[in-house]
């Protein structure tokens, strides 16, 4: 998988209303498209600041899937000119998780569940958190 490390710095005292339109807006569309998005995590060092990670299925998919959201209607009639102004700067890392260390939860759609989703080691695919919810189930039990 192919992930955008992306770094956000929205204009001082606008990352709340960004973030609503963002989660609002924003993350379903790129999940209707395919894309992943894990996040998004608020800096607690600047009130402005806010991460999230992005995914593709491969390299080969990146730039036809951010071009379909890009020169879509609802960027280019709404968000564009909403969230962009808001911004006062972005930085984005491209790499890729050749190992599958991120878990991205269910899959977005049925034709990315097909497609896409990487499985766990006993050929299932798994819910973002089900270790995590396991570890901590086995912790507690541990303690009973």
């Amino acid at each position: 998988m192919i992930v955008e490390m992306r770094t956000y710095k929205t204009k001082p005292g606008k990352r709340s209303e960004f973030l609503e339109i963002f989660r609002s807006r924003s993350i379903p569309a790129h999940a209707e498209i395919g894309m992943r998005i894990l996040g998004p995590f608020l800096s607690v060092e600047d009130p402005d600041t806010f991460f999230f990670m992005r995914g593709f299925p491969d390299i080969e998919s990146r730039e036809p899937m951010k071009a379909e959201f890009y020169e879509g209607k609802l960027w280019k009639d709404e968000l564009e000119n909403v969230l962009m102004p808001m911004l006062e700067k972005y930085e984005v890392v491209v790499v890729e998780d050749s190992e599958n260390l991120l878990k991205w939860g269910l899959p977005v759609t049925e034709d990315f569940d097909q497609k896409h989703v990487n499985n766990d080691a006993h050929g299932g695919s798994r819910q973002a958190g089900d270790e995590f919810r396991e570890s901590r189930a086995h912790e507690f039990e541990a303690q009973q």
